[in-house]
């Protein structure tokens, strides 16, 4: 999983080219409209943030950004949010858009204290959140709920029993985040099940092979030993040079043998773990070529771009999502 993973962030995190369009009239415009995104996006450092958000919708199925209005710099921003500590309740009708979104984190009194000039002294009911895998601390200190909520107009921000935001209007036409789920399947719980649940099957069968294997080895490094026509009471002295002593010479009888009883080739198993590991190429979207394996000495620009047609099927469906989140943030 964490290879297949990786391979996708590798194709899916690279920072997009702004194009705005322009007409011969509108040609300066366009060009000030440009420099305003570039700047606003380096400032906010968004190429790094792509490469989170390219971790976040591969590993937890969805990129959230959140972009806002700096009143006090007069500047645009762009901000990520990890969406495990995010929740969202979409429209009941056909669009299933977003009609409100909540981020949670934990916070300590001191912090809050320092940040907004208040001090929480209590979270209310909302304490049992404090206590999940994702949220949990026990350093000792007083942990607070800090909670931001946005709808169609208002935004309001409050930490444990404290109000720092009261509610106002954000400005925007509508919530000013965006949500991007390149692979939607449908799937309520997420968290990179599109890639698990095919993989399951054949990664068992993967390491049942190369446990095979490695009794096959362990069986070679030591050796089953068997012996014919050994002198009278020399049965401890095989036992005992074979255990001990590391090797020697062994009291036989006319005719007497010594041998080994090994497996001396894995063939079969390389060849069915190699078969296995292709299988999983294909089951994941991305081919051998698409791991920078050789494909080939002679292989031409056409096989070559065959090879990797399946990883640019699955990576151009995915940037239908990137493209759209994009351009909302613009």
């Amino acid at each position: 999983l964490k290879v297949f993973a990786d391979k996708n962030i590798h194709y899916t995190s690279g920072f997009p080219t702004i194009k705005v369009p322009a007409t011969p009239e509108d040609r300066q415009g366009a060009s000030v409209r440009e420099k305003i995104l570039y700047a606003v996006h380096r400032e906010s450092n968004t190429p790094l943030l792509r490469r989170r958000w390219s971790r976040d919708a591969t590993i937890l199925s969805a990129a959230i950004a959140e972009t806002g209005w700096d009143s006090k710099r007069k500047r645009a921003f762009v901000r990520r949010y990890d969406p495990r500590h995010c929740v969202w309740q979409l429209s009941n009708d056909n669009d299933r858009s977003v009609i409100a979104f909540w981020a949670l984190f934990p916070l300590i009194a001191d912090e809050c204290e320092q940040k907004y000039g208040v001090r929480p002294r209590s979270n209310g009911g909302l304490s049992p959140i404090l206590n999940n895998d994702i949220m949990k601390y026990i350093d000792g200190k007083d942990w607070y709920l800090q909670a931001i909520r946005w709808d169609g107009t208002t935004r309001r921000a409050w930490v444990g029993d404290i109000e720092i935001e009261e509610p106002h209007k954000h400005g925007f036409d509508s919530i000013p985040i965006d949500i991007c789920i390149p692979i939607d399947e449908g799937n309520e719980n997420g968290q990179g099940s599109f890639y698990v649940e095919p993989l399951i099957s054949p990664q068992a069968e993967l390491n049942h092979v190369n446990q095979q294997r490695a009794n096959i080895v362990d069986r070679m490094a030591n050796p089953v030993v068997w012996g014919r026509g050994i002198v009278t009471r020399g049965f401890d002295d095989v036992k005992d040079k074979l255990q001990k002593a590391g090797g020697g010479f062994v009291g036989l009888g006319r005719q007497g043998e010594l041998g080994l009883l090994q497996v001396n080739d894995v063939k079969l198993l390389n060849e069915h773990e190699d078969r296995i590991i292709q299988h999983m190429h294909r089951l994941s979207g991305f081919g051998a070529a698409a791991f920078g394996e050789s494909v080939g000495a002679n292989t031409s620009g056409d096989a070559l771009g065959m090879y990797f047609n399946p990883t640019q099927r699955m990576v151009e469906d995915q940037f239908i999502a990137w493209k759209a989140f994009d351009e909302s943030i613009n």
